[in-house]
């Protein structure tokens, strides 16, 4: 295994050159039968922390040192055969997901200790993408949004260094979000993007509850309702959990006009095109009739079909399809063919991310990664490889406008 992690996995054995003890879980028992829940995470990353670590930088380097090793353990794993690429998936989100609450928390407690507490004030944190769906990979970035509740007649904190509770909350979501980015001696974690919050980079980093209430009563776009249909609650205090679910849920079961929603979706893919291309068959992500255009149809779906069906709402494309022929709403046929298309673009480009040095194209791959890719999808080489994911993307663009032309009419 170590071998094969240095001439097939590069993104494992660039961990091992400069992290070394993370090889050591692999030889642990607990390496065949892990516990990827989680809680379970959590538990054994703040036993690596230990209790309330006496200052930042040493709680910094210690998360780094617990997290660190659980994401080389999914990675080696994978490659074991251990975890199927859509089981790797949840276990790298499951393992983000632990870390953004043992950031969070520990962010609260540091910064408590200087600026005290905002009475009556909540806290959590929404992922989006592929965190959101469960999906993450080797190399994915963290989608989130901080939101932050308070009583309306809220004073300032309590502690030595009083804020008020708007400047107290961003920088509070400050130093949570250097917590998961900020570069130590002990490296990085992950990269984190807060775009999606209402208004994007033109608003504060945290977003009140009420703004965000209020953001999508008519100012959001159908881009921002789209990346809703990924949204999960992943942190935070449980009341304002709940109210942010209760709220997302009631946006998306919304009734639409999906002639509306499939011409801003049609013009939104033509622009993604244009800027960063979609011609290069490897990149299993944007290339014509990939990921995105699958991604898409699920989200036209979910955002025209959830005020009849809640249960599409919440989970990865290939499910949204399958729920979608359950109810009715897909042709049983060609549901079938975009959810075995997703899982086939989802599961190599899983191998991409965990395999392939970043930037990498597939003509310059060993042939012996493209080969282990093929044989796990049950082809011979590369090369057949390449022409069954050619074949099945030319299939999904075949479908893409159509499906939402048919589902338009049928809506209407």
């Amino acid at each position: 295994l170590f071998a094969e992690m240095l001439g097939n996995a590069p993104r494992l054995a660039e961990v091992l050159s400069t992290h070394p003890h993370v090889l050591d879980g692999v030889i642990d028992p607990g390496f065949a039968k892990p516990a990827l829940a989680v809680a379970d995470i959590v538990e054994r990353v703040r036993g690596s922390i230990g209790h309330e670590p006496e200052h930042v930088e040493l709680f910094l380097d210690r998360l780094r040192d617990a997290v660190r090793p659980e994401a080389f353990l999914v990675g080696a794993r994978l490659l074991s055969g251990l975890l199927t690429p859509e089981q790797a998936g949840e276990a790298y989100a499951a393992v983000a997901e632990a870390a953004v609450r043992v950031a969070l928390d520990e962010s609260r407690r540091f910064f408590a200790e200087e600026h005290g507490e905002v009475a009556g004030a909540e806290m959590a944190v929404v992922a989006f993408g592929r965190l959101g769906s469960r999906d993450l990979s080797a190399s994915s970035d963290l989608d989130l949004m901080i939101v932050y509740d308070r009583p309306a007649d809220a004073g300032a904190s309590d502690g030595r260094r009083p804020l008020d509770p708007v400047t107290y909350h961003i920088r509070l979501t400050q130093r949570f979000i250097a917590a998961l980015t900020a570069p130590t001696r002990r490296g990085t974690l992950y990269e984190v993007d807060l775009r999606l919050r209402p208004d994007g980079n033109k608003s504060p980093s945290a977003t009140q509850f009420e703004s965000f209430r209020a953001y999508h009563d008519g100012q959001a776009e159908t881009w921002e309702e789209m990346a809703l249909t990924k949204a999960r609650v992943i942190a935070g205090d449980p009341g304002l959990s709940e109210r942010l679910k209760a709220r997302i849920a009631e946006v998306l079961g919304r009734e639409r006009d999906p002639k509306k929603i499939s011409a801003d979706m049609l013009s939104m893919r033509s622009l993604i095109a244009r800027e960063k291309g979609d011609d290069d068959p490897w990149n299993l992500k944007l290339a014509a009739g990939g990921l995105t255009d699958l991604d898409f149809l699920a989200e036209f779906i979910v955002l025209t079909g959830s005020h009849r069906n809640p249960a599409l709402q919440g989970t990865r494309a290939d499910r949204v399809f399958a729920r979608a022929a359950e109810a009715g709403v897909l042709p049983v046929a060609e549901a079938r063919t975009l959810t075995e298309a997703f899982r086939l673009f989802d599961d190599v480009m899983q191998w991409q991310r965990f395999a392939w040095p970043d930037g990498a194209k597939g003509e310059d791959m060993p042939v012996s990664a493209l080969t282990r890719i093929a044989a796990m999808v049950g082809l011979p080489d590369g090369r057949h490889l390449k022409a069954h994911l050619d074949e099945t993307r030319a299939s999904v663009r075949a479908l893409f406008a159509d499906i939402m032309k048919a589902m338009t009419k049928s809506a209407r």
